[in-house]
C-alpha cells in the first residue's frame, strides 16, 4: 500500500472527510450509489479498472459468495455486489 493511502486510514475522522469530499464533488450523500465512492475506496494497484479486469476473469454466477479479505472500506466488495448480483 502506498504511504498516502495508508495514511488515509489513520486520518482523524475518515467518514466525515469522505462525506465532505462527496458533497464537494456534487454527490447527494442521501442517495449514494456504489460507484460514487470508487475514487476514494479502491486504493489497490490499478484502482477500479483493476477490479473490473479481475472480475472479467472470474466465472461469477448468481448466488455465489465472495470474500474480500483486507478490503479497506470495501470498494471492491461494493463493486461486486452492485455489478455481479
Amino acid at each position: 500500500m502506498r504511504r498516502e493511502h495508508a495514511l488515509a486510514y489513520t486520518h482523524g475522522d475518515l467518514e466525515q472527510t469522505i462525506l465532505d469530499a462527496l458533497v464537494v464533488s456534487g454527490k447527494n450523500i442521501d442517495r449514494l450509489q456504489p460507484g460514487d465512492l470508487s475514487p476514494v475506496d479502491e486504493f489497490h494497484t490499478g484502482g477500479r479498472q483493476a477490479t473490473e479486469e479481475f472480475a472479467s476473469q472470474l466465472d461469477i454466477i448468481p448466488g455465489m459468495h465472495l470474500l474480500d479479505v483486507g478490503s479497506g472500506i470495501g470498494g471492491p466488495s461494493r463493486y461486486f455486489a452492485a455489478e455481479h448480483r
